[in-house]
């Protein structure tokens, strides 16, 4: 579930390791910024939150459903997959399952997917 998104700074990028040298490399990452937010993410059963990178297109809000690939590997970011659903379209087929969000129980299920693939 999103819980808030905000666009990728470029004074941030300017100051990665990537910029060093003020290249193309580093010119094309700043054009490829512009086109995507980071949206931070609850993520099953805990009190910790995720970031992943998502499209700025998908206009994403407090609430609304993504559906994420998380690696095994802890040390690699979770990638975005699709849209589950807006919060004003959340519904049966697509909404947060088997307990609260405010208590970090349950999980969403949405669409063929669930949270219980994650244990």
């Amino acid at each position: 579930m999103v819980a808030t998104t905000e666009d990728i700074s470029d004074d941030s990028i300017l100051a990665s390791q990537a910029c060093i040298k003020r290249d193309a490399l580093c010119m094309s990452l700043r054009q490829q910024a512009k086109q995507v937010q980071v949206a931070t993410v609850s993520v099953y059963d805990t009190f910790m939150f995720s970031k992943v990178v998502v499209p700025r297109s998908a206009s994403l809000k407090y609430g609304d459903i993504i559906q994420v690939d998380v690696a095994k590997d802890p040390k690699k970011p979770p990638v975005f997959v699709t849209i589950g659903a807006t919060a004003s379209k959340r519904d049966a087929g697509c909404d947060w399952v088997d307990g609260s969000v405010l208590l970090r129980k349950g999980g969403v299920r949405c669409n063929g997917w669930s949270y219980t693939s994650l244990k």
